[in-house]
């Protein structure tokens, strides 16, 4: 539960094909999903359900865990307002009232198992919003984040035809990065869509989407593709960042955060980059 040193070593010469195809290959595309996928085996249905709920409250997969395993859900939960645990960078603003009245709420809606099912059982992207946002603190961003992990994690069949990239500004930054070579550079919903359109091309022909390998990669993996893209070329991004991040934070945390560190994909230092050959296989 320490610093993490960054390491921004690697540079930007990657092209978006490249670098995806790279992401899906060390599967640094969602490490936390690959752990959870790989470690079912560990989790009863209602300890994943406590687990995804505090993850999306928090984005620190080790306070996710200790609340999980803890006796009382909520009583951890409130203990990890009052003593500001760490968030994930995602979750930056979880704190003070803000924080207090989504528990509040999420206490009043009834146990998280419950509330997991209500947000996640859903048959596409637009329905599942409406219930999700719903939820006090529940905005647009981590909308998207249960809808995904209901699907890519729970397994769910929620389907993401009828959803667009269109209100979330990293991704809009990524493909403006694509698109123009500048992620500042203002990029129309047209110009957007057709720079998902080829991104979805070229991935769903070469890709199953992790952690399940079920189906081809669609949005979900694109948006995330974008998002990565985009902090690679800005310097907040390097290969294998996300796994070694979490495996880092997750120490010290308890016995099932320490369990389920252990099934993170390997870790890929930004230096394999040159070693890796990711049209192998």
């Amino acid at each position: 539960m320490g610093t993490y040193d960054f390491d921004d070593s690697i540079g930007s010469d990657y092209t978006w094909k490249s670098f995806g195809d790279e992401l899906i290959a060390t599967a640094d595309l969602d490490p936390v999903y690959v752990m959870l996928a790989e470690a079912d085996h560990l989790l009863s249905e209602s300890m994943l359900k406590r687990f995804l709920l505090a993850y999306w409250c928090f984005y620190h997969c080790g306070v996710a865990a200790h609340i999980a395993e803890s006796k009382d859900f909520y009583k951890t939960m409130w203990r990890a307002i009052r003593e500001t645990w760490p968030r994930g960078t995602e979750r930056r603003y979880f704190y003070g009232l803000r924080a207090k009245g989504t528990i509040a709420y999420l206490v009043g809606a009834g146990a998280p198992e419950r509330i997991v099912d209500d947000m996640c059982n859903h048959d596409d992207f637009q329905s599942s919003q409406k219930v999700i946002m719903a939820y006090e603190g529940f905005g647009p961003l981590v909308g998207w984040k249960v809808a995904d992990m209901a699907e890519r994690v729970l397994g769910y069949d929620v389907d993401f035809s009828n959803s667009t990239l269109d209100a979330y500004v990293d991704p809009r930054q990524g493909a403006a990065l694509i698109k123009f070579g500048d992620w500042r550079h203002p990029i129309s919903d047209d110009e957007l869509e057709d720079v998902c359109y080829d991104m979805e091309s070229y991935f769903m022909a070469k890709h199953n989407a992790p952690p399940l390998y079920d189906r081809r990669v669609n949005i979900q993996e694109i948006k995330t593709i974008l998002c990565k893209h985009k902090d690679l070329h800005k310097g907040a991004y390097f290969m294998g960042k996300d796994t070694r991040e979490v495996r880092f934070y997750m120490e010290g945390w308890g016995d099932l955060s320490e369990e389920l560190r252990k099934f993170l994909p390997p870790d890929i230092h930004p230096k394999r980059k040159q070693h890796l050959d990711i049209h192998d296989g």
